[in-house]
Formats: C-alpha cells, structure tokens, sequence
C-alpha cells in the first residue's frame, strides 16, 4: 500500500498542501499535523516560514531546548484492564531531517504516580534536542507500555508507530514554554 510522504517532508519542500493518511491508530503523520493546528485553533491553515515563501535559504541559526520528565499522575488505563504495570515515556522531535531526534525514560512501576526524576540528584538529566528549523519543529511525547511494545522506529516520521502506546500528546516547538 501506498504510504506517501510524511507530512513534515511535505512542509519542509514548500508544499501548500499536502494529505495526512488517517490510518491506522497510532499513525505519527496524523498526530504532527493535530500538533502544528494546535498553535492556530485548528483552523485548518498555517503560514510557510518566511524562508520558504521568499524561495531563500533557511536561516542557519540553531538552538537548544531541554526537556525533563518528571511524573505522570493518574495515567489513562487501556480498555478492559484494571491497571498499568510499568511504563515509560518517548519524547521525540519532529521536523527537518537533521532535527529528528529520539530519546526514552526507564520503565517505571505503577499508573498512579510513577517518577521519572531523582530528587536526590540536583544534576537530573534532560533529554537535549537540538533545532536548525523551529518553525517546522514539534515535539512528540508518548506513554508506553512494555507488554506488546516493538522495537522502537529508527525516526517516527517512517509511518511506524509504537505497540503498547497509552496516550500521546504533540506540539509545535513554537507553542513550548520554559517551566513545568
């Protein structure tokens, strides 16, 4: 079957339009297209970057953005059972090619509150994502559970999703701000 582009190449070459296959539950081109309508209400039309709309180059500026994980609280528990027993959270970035980026916590036991972070350790580390194209850029982040779980995709933009995903939550990189 015919899987086409995903969405963020289609962005990135200029297109004005482009199609979102709405197929399988867990298809990561339909949740970076809810992530980029997020920022404008979903009203259904966003501008290209102003490098792309002047036919120029992209601006060569890149920067940095950290994301911690700290805590769930009061996970969602799949149809059918009364409990979640360990889980862990994928965060990727989306965009560019030279943007992509994947990085995971550890498991964790328990869906009630399950902690990510050592509040024993004041150097806790973040997960270090770098950004050439931020108008472009979102960020994925994914509840997995390790019971039907595959191996993990290469970049999530190749239309594979994850086994095992609990809920997911994508936002432009423009619409991320500093704190908790």
């Amino acid at each position: 079957p015919f899987s086409g582009m995903p969405s963020s190449h289609a962005r990135l070459s200029g297109a004005q339009m482009s199609s979102v296959k709405f197929g399988p539950r867990g298809n990561p081109d339909l949740w970076l297209n809810q992530g980029y309508f997020a920022d404008n209400g979903g009203c259904g039309y966003i501008l290209k970057p102003q490098w792309l709309r002047e036919g120029k180059d992209p601006p060569s500026e890149s920067g940095d953005i950290y994301i911690s994980i700290i805590s769930g609280h009061f996970l969602p528990v799949p149809r059918g059972r009364t409990s979640l027993t360990k889980v862990r959270v994928v965060v990727s970035l989306l965009g560019a090619a030279e943007d992509e980026k994947q990085f995971e916590t550890k498991f964790k036991e328990g869906a009630l509150n399950p902690s990510w972070a050592d509040p024993t350790n004041s150097k806790e580390k973040a997960f270090r994502f770098r950004i050439t194209r931020p108008e472009v850029a979102a960020l994925l982040v994914q509840l997995i559970e390790p019971k039907t779980e595959n191996k993990l995709p290469a970049t999530l933009s190749s239309g594979a999703h994850i086994e095992g995903q609990i809920a997911q939550s994508c936002a432009p990189v423009g619409c991320i701000r500093e704190g908790y």
